[in-house]
């Protein structure tokens, strides 16, 4: 990419491919094999020889490696070059040499050597990023992947980079309109309703588009020399992985998605092991995750070789498998690799051992004591670090109210199967047809709707049929055969009745995780549908026993899956809580009560991720009875800590947190110290820094009209709930870190703060440790530090009721009081010192700041001495010196008290203006109200209704001073003490003795001419003093105009014409950075 000036690179990019202008040319070509022909010498009878020309004799024929041009030359210029491509700044060198010393006369022809005619339109473009340093629109990740190559070998600067932001940006716009998502599921969530029509499938979208050329990603293996070329390319994968997982979801959809299930077979490996391994790809079970990648391997398994395919089979999750599939699918696999691995059959695609299998089955189902003796003889036999044996559980995929799949069955259908029927064939069954598929896939297996006919019969049956998958129907296996089996499955099946036009539901029935069904068998009632009788008179139309199941040409029902977590549950958990109970007058005792539903779960996880709940089941596992389910009880403080620890256990299984609010995640992660989950602090820890860094990245935070609470103050409302670092909970600093980053960039700086109504507001309501976070942030702006300290008085007045002297003072240690202005050290914090000598015994609110009236002495001599050392010219000193070393026995000066270290300076170099207006019905109101020799003072009022702008730790506020009959107006900065430090008792008030100086431009607006003009700048520098409770300005300062003729407008109106627009007086305070030193 082009470096220099945005100027500078847009005129270069629009350079490319011009031929006027250029001075050099880059010629594409190939390097090829060409047959030529030898002039062979033979005689004739005169003794004269000719030539003749042998083409295909073998003495003849010869071969020659040429250069063949390929594609038009590319017109381009040596000053980007050189500066775009190390490769080309070479030629272009070796160029010049070559001219020197030749006198060859000509623009430089720079050959560029390519593998096949293919690579020209890669090359170009490739060189094109280097002028442009942007990426064709219309590029195909194909162009895209193959132009980074390119890039690579061309040695074009920016041209990966460019590359990758493009890939980048195609990826989060498709998951930005949710295209990758237009593939819907079959399933409905309406109970019963037919699933009807797909919606429309779209096109692959970027994300599977960008997987199908695969071929062309950068390979580390191959890139040894440039690792940083396939290291570059890190962040394009994950972003590609996590659009992988949004756009397939989860097993269930592939599974039951006609359109899904058929791009998700066309998917290279690479894509396949990015959705296996990701803990965000959702599933039922994790027998649908074996089940899918046995469908996509038979499809693909002439395409992978042993290598890849076993690393897909690693990712899946055995230990977490169902009983079925522990006890059937993966014994019959294991049996299949061994006997016919060796020969490469396609049924032999799961590389697992039979002992390995056996094992995986006996740990997951084993005791606690049996799990320690197995872990501990196989740690040399077996990978237990492989996912194979990970107890991290996915996502769950299934909706709270289940997920309902309507089916049909054809009236035709019905009809012909009717007919069929008659005393040689006494039953006949029909397959419900789901609105996509024959059948629906959950728990690894496929389930089917079927109806039961039978002859001459008034009732008919409604069945759900297990299955095997025909995904494990491979050559020479033994699961299709062999296996004997049953599925277990949660779920309602039901047939629709239509009365009067309203669908009702004719049957239901509930299938239990406790009930297995045979694969290939039926579950079911006999006699769940009623048939209307035939007439009296017979002859009725086959169809007319049916007449109340069909409607729209069909028998219509409904396949819910319910999600239930008792599924291979072997142990509960019970939350309590203690109540004191006592009746008539006797002595109340402690009662156990218990809080919440009981919690099914499992004691093989519940070990991995919990002492404490080891503990509990060891001691079970020594004194329980053996056929009884574990039974473990959880003491909690209040019914309303149930929540947080099931959420907490949750969180053990998922390794996720699922919470609404900061309070929400708070509680889990306190809930999860108590019941030692381990991860579950990190992982609280990781939520809360994700959404306040989020919150950072958007500049959310910064503005305050929004709606809602911004993440970073949610998060320290509920402060009470931070974990005690003496408890150990170290890990939390690193989210107190990021939330002090995301505080600052909420707040800014003092002059924010002060002077914006809504972030003030904010701040006052602020916990101590928040504002604890803000003061001690050298990232937190301000004007001065006089403004600071006024902050935090105004923080102080409101919360000095909720707050002790110690966390008062570790406050009050963070200002920086050696940076306080001469008007602060001179009079405010003398003061502050006399209150708190006077009435911090008493615990009166002016007591707030624990400072002596020496230390105060102490610190305005220091900060003066440093002041005057720091003048120009001054004289060598050691004030300074001696100073610090006597006070040094007397006071802290490692105190921030005592830092000379600056805080960032808020007040840009441009200034910051603050406008302000008067009411033109307040001007005639206080005009009319005048006297001959009186004076009336009109003040600003700024923007947000705010009477006065706080900087340099006071107030200040502009007035217009009127006066009857003159031809003249004045203008004034009042400086005033500000309220903050109005506290009853204490010494800081007005009138107080002392001289305030503000860098500032005030100003009043003059409208005439067609626009605004600045009428009237005081001028006030850092060397111009006002006086506290005065004000410093002009008396003379806005000229009005004439009074009209009696008769004439309104006087008021015309003498302030040239001020008043829409209504008001207007103007601006404009402040100003204090000058460079």
């Amino acid at each position: 990419m082009f470096p220099g000036s945005a100027f500078l690179a847009k005129a270069v990019a629009e350079e490319f491919g011009r031929k006027e202008g250029s001075d050099c040319v880059v010629v594409f070509y190939v390097t090829c094999r060409e047959r030529v022909r030898e002039r062979v010498r033979d005689y004739n009878y005169n003794d004269n020889y000719h030539d003749y020309d042998y083409d295909y004799t073998p003495k003849a024929r010869m071969e020659r490696m040429v250069e063949r041009n390929v594609g038009d030359p590319l017109p381009c210029h040596k000053f980007v070059l050189r500066r775009i491509s190390e490769m080309f700044k070479a030629k272009i060198d070796s160029w010049n040499t070559a001219l020197a010393a030749t006198f060859s006369l000509g623009p430089p022809e720079l050959r560029v050597s390519i593998n096949s005619t293919e690579d020209e339109p890669s090359a170009r473009a490739a060189i094109g990023v280097g002028y442009t340093g942007r990426v064709q629109a219309d590029s195909s990740m194909q162009e895209v992947l193959g132009l980074r190559r390119m890039g690579r070998f061309l040695q074009i600067d920016g041209c990966a980079a460019a590359c990758d932001e493009f890939i980048m940006g195609r990826l989060q716009a498709a998951n930005g309109s949710g295209s990758n998502n237009s593939s819907g599921s079959s399933a409905v969530d309406v109970d019963g309703q037919n699933g009807g029509p797909q919606p429309p499938v779209h096109g692959p979208g970027p994300v599977l588009e960008f997987f199908s050329v695969s071929n062309l990603f950068p390979d580390p293996a191959e890139d040894l020399e440039d690792s940083s070329f396939a290291a570059s390319f890190a962040p394009v994968l994950a972003a590609s992985k996590q659009a992988l997982v949004r756009h397939f979801r989860d097993t269930l959809a592939v599974l039951n998605t006609p359109a899904l299930a058929e791009q998700f077979l066309d998917l290279p490996a690479v894509a396949v092991e990015a959705l296996l391994e990701s803990d965000d790809f959702g599933t039922d079970t994790e027998s649908s995750v074996l089940l899918l990648l046995a469908r996509w391997t038979k499809v693909n398994f002439g395409k992978t070789g042993a290598a890849d395919r076993k690393r897909l089979c690693r990712l899946v999750r055995l230990v977490q498998l169902g009983r079925r599939y522990l006890t059937f699918i993966l014994p019959a696999l294991a049996a299949d690799f061994e006997a016919g691995a060796d020969e490469g059959l396609p049924g032999a695609w799961f590389p697992i051992s039979c002992m390995e299998a056996a094992f995986i089955a006996s740990l997951s189902s084993a005791s606690n004591s049996e799990q320690r003796e197995l872990k501990a003889t196989t740690s040399k036999l077996h990978d237990i670090t492989s996912p194979w044996y990970s107890i991290t559980a996915r996502p769950p995929c299934s909706p709270a109210g289940g997920l309902t799949f309507g089916w049909s069955i054809a009236e035709q259908e019905l009809r012909l199967a009717l007919q069929a029927l008659g005393p040689d064939q006494q039953h006949k069954v029909l397959y419900g047809a789901f609105a996509a598929a024959p059948s629906v896939y959950s728990h690894g297996f496929q389930w089917r709707p079927c109806i039961k006919l039978e002859h001459a019969k008034g009732t008919a049956g409604a069945y759900l049929t297990c299955e095997l998958p025909g995904a494990y129907d491979g050559e020479g296996s033994r699961i299709s055969a062999d296996v004997v089996s049953a599925g277990s499955l949660r779920a309602q099946l039901t047939v629709n009745r239509w009365r009067n036009g309203v669908r009702q539901n004719a049957y239901t029935g509930t299938l239990t995780p406790e009930t297995y069904v045979q694969i290939g068998g039926q579950w079911g009632k006999a006699t769940a549908l009623g048939l209307r009788p035939p007439p009296e008179g017979g002859g009725a139309n086959v169809l007319e026993a049916w007449a109340d199941y069909l409607h729209g040409g069909e028998i219509t029902g409904g396949l819910k899956l319910i999600f239930g977590s008792e599924e291979d549950a072997d142990s509960v958990i019970i939350f309590y809580a203690e109540e004191l109970r006592g009746q008539d007058g006797a002595e109340a005792s402690k009662v156990e009560r218990a809080v919440g539903d009981p919690l099914p779960c499992h004691k093989f996880v519940l070990r991995c991720m919990s002492e404490r709940f080891r503990a509990k089941i060891d001691r079970w596992d020594g004194s329980g009875p053996k056929d009884v389910r574990l039974e473990l009880r959880v003491s909690l403080n209040s019914e309303d800590e149930e929540p947080s620890a099931r959420a907490a256990i949750g969180v053990g299984y998922t390794g996720r947190v699922q919470a609404d609010s900061m309070r929400e995640v708070l509680r889990i992660r306190c809930q999860g110290a108590y019941l030692q989950i381990d991860g579950c602090a990190a992982a609280c820890d990781e939520f809360i820094t994700a959404r306040l860094q989020a919150e950072s990245s958007s500049s959310s935070g910064v503005g305050v009209g929004g709606h809602g609470q911004p993440p970073v103050l949610e998060f320290f409302s509920v402060s009470d709930l931070f974990p005690d670092p003496a408890e150990g909970a170290s890990g939390f600093a690193a989210v107190l870190s990021a939330a002090q980053q995301a505080l600052v960039c909420h707040f800014r700086d003092t002059l924010a703060v002060l002077n914006t109504p809504a972030l003030t507001e904010q701040f006052l309501a602020l916990p101590a440790v928040a504002v604890e976070g803000l003061l001690e942030s050298d990232d937190f702006g301000t004007d001065a530090e006089s403004s600071v300290l006024l902050l935090l008085a105004a923080w102080t007045k409101a919360n000095f009721e909720e707050t002790d002297a110690a966390a008062r003072e570790r406050l009050c240690r963070l200002v920086r009081l050696v940076q306080l202005g001469r008007p602060y050290l001179a009079s405010i914090l003398p003061a502050l010192a006399a209150d708190f000598e006077a009435g911090a015994d008493e615990g009166l609110p002016g007591a707030w700041f624990p400072i002596s009236c020496m230390e105060a002495a102490f610190l305005a001599s220091l900060s003066l001495a440093v002041y005057l050392s720091s003048l120009p010219n001054a004289p060598a000193s050691d004030e300074q010196k001696q100073l610090r070393e006597s006070g040094a026995e007397m006071y802290n000066l490692t105190s921030p008290w005592y830092s000379f270290t600056a805080r960032r300076q808020c007040t840009p170099a441009a200034g910051l203006t603050f406008d302000w207006s008067i009411a033109e019905r307040e001007l005639e109101l206080a005009l009319q109200a005048l006297r001959p020799g009186q004076t009336s003072y009109l003040y600003g009022v700024f923007a947000g209704g705010m009477s006065s702008i706080c900087a340099s730790g006071f107030q200040w506020r502009p007035c217009i001073k009127l006066k009857l009959g003159e031809g003249t107006a004045g203008f004034y900065i009042l400086c005033e003490l500000p309220r903050a430090y109005d506290v009853g008792g204490s010494r800081v008030r007005t009138p107080m003795a002392g001289v305030v100086s503000l860098n500032a431009t005030p100003l009043v607006h003059c409208w005439g001419g067609g626009g605004r003009q600045d009428a009237v700048a005081l001028n006030m520098q850092p060397t111009t003093y006002c006086q506290i409770g005065n004000s410093r300005g002009n008396a003379s300062a806005l000229r009005l105009r004439p009074l009209p003729a009696a008769g004439g407008p309104n006087p008021t109106s015309a003498a302030w014409a040239d001020y008043l627009q829409a209504g008001r007086i207007t103007g601006s305070l404009k402040l100003l950075p204090p000058p460079a030193s």
